[in-house]
């Protein structure tokens, strides 16, 4: 358990850092890029998911049995490392719309996810306000 820690906090620091620079840099309001669901701990192991690219159109139930797969898993954390939305717009309802979607898909998780911005998601100056 206290070897899995040190890795655990590195990891959660580089995440912060890479946020805090995004946020700094887009002027972003102070939210914090997770969800309220724990981060599950188990003494003898520590493992973690990494999920990238939701975006190029949704393929029916493609998504909904990754979530499955990982709640059966039980990893400690999700991270989804970008590419969260659609994108490309410079509507701020839309890129909110596309992002709360995408939010509404991930509740059905079971442990924290962490999220950060791709290019899909701050691809302009509204966008990354937005975010």
């Amino acid at each position: 358990m206290t070897a899995r820690r040190p890795v655990m906090a590195a990891l959660v620091s580089v995440m912060a850092l890479s946020v805090c620079s995004f946020a700094v840099a887009a002027k972003a309001p102070a939210a914090h890029p997770w969800t309220a669901k724990p981060v599950l701990e188990e003494a003898d192991r520590f493992q973690f998911a990494v999920v990238s690219d939701v975006t190029g159109g949704r393929r029916p139930d493609v998504l909904e049995a990754a979530l499955r797969d990982l709640n059966l898993m039980q990893p400690a954390f999700v991270m989804c490392i970008g590419d969260l939305t659609e994108g490309y717009t410079e509507d701020a309802q839309e890129i909110r719309t596309q992002r709360d979607a995408l939010v509404q898909e991930m509740h059905g998780l079971d442990m924290r996810l962490y999220f950060l911005p791709g290019n899909h998601d701050v691809s302009n100056p509204t966008m990354a306000k937005e975010w």
